[in-house]
């Protein structure tokens, strides 16, 4: 008895170079801007609250209240990890542009646009964050 051909061909010339993003780099690096974008405002505004409740801003540091200078460290804490989350992002979209094939796979495909949206949503949630910090720097904190 003679064994069955396979019917998928080979292709010399096309070398078969499968990127593996790890799931969790995936999902994390998709949703970080948005949870750290969300946790900065939910802390600068509890920040802000508890220093105009409790008479907070008369600590004066530099020339600015000490609670305009927390708000400063939390921004660039979270802009931080944002711009973490959007370099991991984008340097797993490039790796995987730089060995795409003619012939690939659907899932290969859906995971390059995740992490081009993960990069793109994460810039933008930088941007969210930085400008989110420039009317604590210049308008009143407490009316």
């Amino acid at each position: 008895m003679s064994r069955p051909k396979s019917r998928a061909k080979s292709r010399p010339n096309e070398a078969r170079v499968s990127v593996a993003v790890p799931p969790r780099t995936l999902w994390g690096s998709l949703a970080a801007g948005a949870v750290i974008w969300s946790l900065h405002l939910i802390v600068s505004y509890a920040l802000v609250s508890l220093a105009c409740e409790r008479g907070l801003l008369q600590a004066i540091v530099g020339g600015f209240a000490l609670v305009r200078w927390l708000a400063l460290g939390l921004t660039l804490l979270a802009a931080a990890a944002v711009l973490y989350a959007t370099l991991v992002a984008y340097r797993q979209w490039r790796q995987m542009e730089q060995t795409r094939t003619a012939h690939e796979d659907e899932t290969s495909g859906r995971v390059r646009f995740m992490l081009l949206l993960a990069a793109l949503l994460n810039g933008t949630f930088l941007l969210a964050i930085v400008v989110s910090f420039f009317p604590a720097l210049f308008l009143p904190l407490c009316d």
